[in-house]
């Protein structure tokens, strides 16, 4: 049984370094074909537009980053086994094929719960 990791409340608060990312076709296909969709806005169309479900694959680096780990205190081993359950993502404008964005974030919140922490 593995043991019990606590998080600590001195990382509420934590900044995480800013990533900057491209949104190429490639990334936007192979993120259709990871959730099995075919639905044109992750695909060249007219408009060029990325269903904003991309955000995800955009934010890991940072939820799954060195930084992160730092601020938890968690090893590669104790991360593999958590969960994220939450976050909450502000849109500033549409995503677009071929913009580079670039995503930050920070701990604002956990609390405890009957398995762990949220």
């Amino acid at each position: 049984m593995a043991e019990t990791f606590r998080l600590p409340a001195q990382a509420i608060g934590t900044e995480l370094p800013a990533q900057r990312q491209a949104i190429t076709p490639r990334r936007a296909m192979a993120y259709a074909a990871g959730i099995g969709s075919e639905r044109a806005c992750y695909f060249s169309g007219p408009s060029g537009l990325v269903a904003p479900g991309l955000v995800a694959s955009l934010e890991w680096p940072l939820v799954n980053g060195a930084a992160y780990r730092a601020a938890l205190g968690a090893s590669q081993e104790q991360m593999e086994r958590a969960i994220h359950v939450r976050q909450t993502t502000l849109f500033r404008r549409p995503l677009k094929l071929g913009q580079v964005v670039e995503t930050s974030g920070r701990i604002v919140a956990m609390r405890e719960t009957r398995k762990g922490v949220l």
